[in-house]
């Protein structure tokens, strides 16, 4: 048996590539990259995935239809998805807010695509049909019936013509800028053709599931192999020499044909299909499969993304992590004279209120639980910058004001001195104008522990550093 080879570059590149998962609530039918933007379609929904933080942005959900296909436009503003249900939809990329719906297609569509110039759309379904409606009107301008089986597929060709799949086999060039409406196809009225928009067509033995174009030539999933097509000519170049057990989706990079398949491996073939490699081995079967030129983007059974990359890339925390990994990490104290290399002793009852930004209830609950508890919060509010702690000393009410300047004292020949102080002189500031009676006696007490404090030290202005 000829033993099939291909360049180093690729066993390196099976080694190389980093696993990345994004959770979705369904299992990935279709995956659909333009120009880095990157949808998915998820059971009901469609998800635009951002591929710099590998994480969804947003979703749009359609009810219980289930979407087989999604297109974006070459500018990125808009989206267009076949539902189960035969409807064609279009939405607006940056609100993902509906622009229009088309209707005709009646029966579960199967593809929906932009033409190229951007201001038509293709829908097809499962009883063989294909529309292109006006995207501006929502008028159809081309409707027929290309065969009596599914549409799997369809590619564009250039400005007038397309490449069509179906699932009885045959591969149809068609031209679809000749206005024609077939009785019973679209809710439009009957329009004849001025001319054939039959281009050819070639018969395969197998049932077709995808077609790309890559330079002149289209590649073709047939079954278990993959065909090389020549557009100018219409006929078969070459044949991938191996059967390969359910190909789901083919991608192109630099000449390069990668093949998704169903029985979890990513295959790279050459232009010419003469040789393959395996580059990537799961035990999930792929459904479907895109291409950035850094990443491949895999649609499983399971319910997630995965995204395979050469680099590790470092995911953004979202605030709430932000602040559990300041919670957790171990780090120098900014309130002390010594280096602290404790975690960080804020309850959890705290936490929460923090995180709630309760700053005051936070620290009030500290003053009345443990001195411990006092520094902790105080030190993790001043830590959080802005006006955290200037927030909580104002909110305190008169008792545990009160409380604070208790603690302040009894704490003052402690490592916490500095961060004590600068609270106290702090809360003294901020509330001098609204003290009660009890609270003005209680810093009238503290100042006079304060000056004999300071007087025994000989260096006092360290303490303020």
């Amino acid at each position: 048996m000829k033993q099939l080879a291909i360049p180093q570059q690729t066993k390196e590149l099976k080694k190389q590539l980093i696993k990345t998962e994004i959770p979705v609530h369904s299992s990935v039918g279709f995956v659909n990259v333009v120009n880095k933007q990157c949808f998915i379609c998820a059971g009901s929904q469609i998800s635009d995935i951002n591929l710099d933080k590998f994480e969804i942005n947003q979703k749009i959900t359609r009810g219980k239809s289930t979407m087989q296909y999604c297109d974006v436009r070459k500018d990125g503003e808009l989206v267009v998805s076949a539902e189960e249900s035969g409807h064609i939809v279009c939405n607006i990329v940056q609100t993902h807010s509906m622009l229009k719906r088309f209707f005709g297609l009646r029966t579960s569509a199967t593809v929906a695509k932009f033409t190229p110039d951007g201001y038509s759309v293709l829908g097809a379904n499962k009883a063989g049909n294909i529309i292109i409606w006006d995207l501006p009107t929502a008028t159809p301008q081309f409707a027929i019936n290309i065969a009596n089986d599914k549409v799997s597929d369809v590619c564009f060709i250039d400005n007038e013509k397309a490449a069509v799949t179906t699932l009885d086999g045959v591969l149809h060039f068609i031209n679809y800028r000749i206005p024609i409406i077939e009785q019973g196809i679209s809710e439009g009225k009957t329009k004849q053709a001025v001319a054939d928009y039959k281009l050819g067509q070639i018969k395969f033995e197998q049932r077709l599931s995808n077609v790309i174009k890559v330079e002149d030539y289209l590649f073709v999933i047939a079954g278990d192999f993959i065909y090389k097509v020549s557009i100018q000519e219409q006929k078969i170049v070459n044949k991938s020499q191996q059967i390969i057990k359910g190909i789901a989706q083919l991608s192109n990079r630099n000449q390069q044909i990668y093949a998704g398949c169903t029985d979890g491996t990513i295959r790279l073939f050459s232009f010419d299909l003469s040789e393959q490699e395996i580059i990537y081995s799961s035990n999930n079967p792929i459904l479907s499969f895109a291409l950035t030129e850094e990443l491949f983007i895999v649609g499983t059974t399971q319910f997630c993304l995965t995204i395979l990359s050469k680099t590790q890339r470092v995911k953004e925390l979202s605030q709430k992590d932000q602040y559990k990994k300041q919670m957790t990490q171990p780090r120098q104290g900014i309130d002390t004279v010594v280096m602290i290399n404790t975690q960080s002793q804020v309850s959890p009852a705290a936490s929460t209120l923090i995180y709630k930004c309760n700053f005051a209830k936070a620290l009030e609950f500290a003053i009345h639980e443990s001195f411990e508890q006092t520094v902790a919060v105080l030190r993790e509010l001043e830590f959080m910058g802005g006006r955290a702690l200037d927030l909580a000393l104002v909110g305190l009410s008169d008792d545990a004001r009160v409380q604070l300047y208790k603690t302040v004292v009894s704490g003052l020949e402690s490592e916490y001195a500095n961060l004590l102080i600068r609270a106290c002189f702090k809360s003294l500031k901020l509330t001098q104008q609204n003290m009660s009676g009890i609270v003005t006696e209680s810093a009238v007490v503290l100042k006079q522990e304060l000056i004999e404090l300071l007087e025994a030290f000989e260096d006092a202005e360290k303490i303020f550093l």
